[in-house]
């Protein structure tokens, strides 16, 4: 029975990745939170449908999934018929086991489309998920906590959300919250405590708290927030970064190139901003003898908190072997930011000797060479002959 339905769950997933030929089903609402009692008899239904292409006739298998499957009864049959622009009701009910282990359960129904003709031919593989949700309480006093925060601009409030839901069985009585803020350096630069009192049983309770960020450096910061009650400790960490319009270049690659090649010069650029921040580009400068050489790159957009390469190519047809002085020159709004680096112009070094001049005179020196030895191997030869 196991290994079949983990058969089915791999058969399921496998359809909702390659979903195509039918562009969209939707399901709502998209799931049912239960509160666990044993015993306990659940309905639970949804709506199916929304599919938008014309002419569409489209066949579904409707199956149970999860560790609770079994338990899960479908009342309006196991097989649908959706056609464009129509909703299809879908229903049953779940009988929850007398077993079930503390904490979440997730289990559903999937709803598969079969490979059956449609009026515009045979359509590809799709499904969705309504997932049912069995919340099984622990014992004694039991804290769910989750910490949001969300990125912001230098100079603008921080604001923590703390939610603490009781999933235990008992009322939390008091519930001490300490929230600490840290740079990228690791260093405390501020420190909230709360305290939250009579939190029942699947109750949710909610925190919120705010930093004024004014003063403060643009970027990465941890908040991390310790949760103590009943004698027992919990700590949750969230990232978040303070931003501002600024892009800095990182790093210059490609700064040596091979005489005559086309060679790529790469400008790796950083944004430290929370916004959007379009037409930005790169143009490299290299000096020269008799001029300055300007490339450049294409223009791109910054999403918040994103790094970009920036390529150029140059032609090194027209340079002569050496280093030249060279920067990258980043353009964006009205700003602007560079680094320096040394362009190296190098010649392949079997590509030199192997060229035509070069070529002919280690032929002529190895040619003199052999004139040397056999007049030298003669002369021995006829002294040796004289001789006797």
């Amino acid at each position: 029975m196991l290994k079949s339905g983990y058969l089915i769950l791999i058969s399921i997933i496998m359809l909702i990745m390659f979903a195509n030929a039918v562009s969209a089903l939707i399901i709502s609402p998209p799931k049912i939170d239960i509160n666990y009692e044993p015993g306990k008899e659940v309905s639970w239904g949804f709506n199916v449908g929304g599919i938008r292409d014309e002419g569409i006739i489209a066949y579904f298998k409707v199956i149970s999934t999860g560790p609770l499957n079994q338990s899960i009864s479908i009342l309006t049959g196991n097989n649908l018929t959706i056609t464009t622009g129509k909703w299809v009701q879908v229903g049953g009910k779940i009988i929850l086991p007398s077993n079930l282990k503390p904490g979440p359960h997730r289990s559903g129904v999937v709803v598969a489309q079969t490979a059956e003709k449609s009026s515009q031919g045979i359509s590809a593989l799709i499904g969705v998920e309504y997932v049912i949700n069995v919340n099984v309480p622990y014992p004694g006093k039991y804290l769910e906590s989750i910490l949001e925060v969300r990125d912001v601009k230098v100079g603008e409030p921080v604001h923590f959300l703390i939610k603490l839901t009781n999933k235990g069985i008992e009322t939390v009585d008091v519930a001490s919250v300490n929230l600490k803020i840290h740079d990228s350096d690791g260093n405390e630069v501020k420190e909230f405590n709360e305290n939250i009192y009579n939190i029942n049983q699947n109750e949710g309770k909610l925190i919120t708290l705010e930093w004024n960020s004014t003063g403060y450096k643009y970027g990465a910061y941890k908040a991390v927030a310790t949760i103590t009650y009943d004698q027992k400790s919990e700590t949750i960490e969230k990232g978040f970064r303070l931003g501002d319009l600024f892009i800095k270049i990182i790093n210059v690659t490609g700064n040596l190139i091979e005489k005559g090649k086309v060679g790529k010069i790469s400008a790796l650029v950083e944004s430290q901003s929370n916004d959007f921040i379009d037409n930005v580009y790169v143009v490299i400068e290299v000096e020269t003898k008799n001029q300055v050489i300007q490339l450049k790159s294409p223009s791109y957009s910054f999403t918040p908190f994103s790094s970009l390469e920036f390529p150029v190519y140059m032609d090194s047809a027209n340079l002569d072997v050496g280093k030249y002085k060279a920067k990258a020159i980043l353009y964006y709004l009205d700003k602007t930011d560079e680094m320096k680096f040394s362009l190296t112009i190098q010649r392949n070094l079997l590509k030199s000797i192997l060229k035509t001049s070069t070529l002919m005179i280690i032929i002529i020196i190895v040619l003199l060479f052999l004139v040397i030895f056999n007049f030298l191997r003669f002369k021995k030869y006829k002294k040796g002959k004289n001789e006797k």
